[in-house]
């Protein structure tokens, strides 16, 4: 029997509550899978519109204002209709520091589910890994031995648990702190935007 059957058959005669923790860990595991494509996709959207405002710059060094060809939702494209209005550098500054401040918090509050992922997957790994012991630990006493045979269940149903949780919790964590770096990458990158079109403006103000 391989590895994969044999991780199939523990988890068919693991107990429900086991089963249950391992339900709870594979219904975090798919949110946090769907919330990483996702947020991917959507930081990589924002190095084209990053790097689209940088032409924008290059291209009009007299401050010409830009025809928006399409919508968007990520911050530059709101930076870009800010500017193509024409605004005062007073009012641009103000937009701008606040489009920055709601998009960090929208931001990290979705990527939370992550870093609680991170924090609570291995707890209910090891709640699930103490009702394996104790299951264990039952069988022993009531079949008055401390044989192989009567602890395997119980201490693969632990180790099922416990592999589950990490598994999930690790790549949460990285994926977690990646995103944040991103994060923090993009809002100095929007600042230093602002600033030079700011500066731009007093050139040509």
């Amino acid at each position: 029997m391989s590895f994969t059957q044999s991780l199939i058959y523990m988890i068919k005669n693991s107990s429900w509550f086991s089963k249950l923790i391992l339900l709870i860990l594979f219904f975090f595991s798919v949110y946090c899978l769907a919330l990483i494509i996702s947020r991917y996709r959507y930081y990589k959207q924002l190095v084209k519109e990053r790097l689209r405002i940088r032409r924008y710059l290059r291209t009009h060094p007299e401050g010409e204002r830009l025809t928006l060809t399409r919508k968007g939702n990520s911050p530059y494209y709101f930076l870009l209709r800010l500017i193509s209005r024409g605004i005062s550098r007073q009012e641009l500054k103000s937009k701008t520091d606040q489009i920055i401040n709601d998009f960090l918090v929208e931001e990290e509050t979705k990527l939370s589910f992550l870093a609680t992922t991170s924090g609570v997957a291995p707890f209910i790994g090891l709640l699930g890994t103490v009702v394996g012991i104790t299951r264990a630990f039952w069988s022993i006493g009531l079949k008055g031995s401390a044989s192989l045979l009567v602890l395997a269940p119980g201490l693969a149903e632990a180790l099922i648990t416990t592999i589950a949780g990490l598994s999930v919790a690790i790549p949460a964590f990285i994926a977690y702190h990646y995103f944040i770096n991103k994060l923090s990458l993009i809002e100095k990158e929007l600042v230093n935007l602002i600033e030079e079109v700011i500066s731009r403006m007093q050139r040509t103000g």
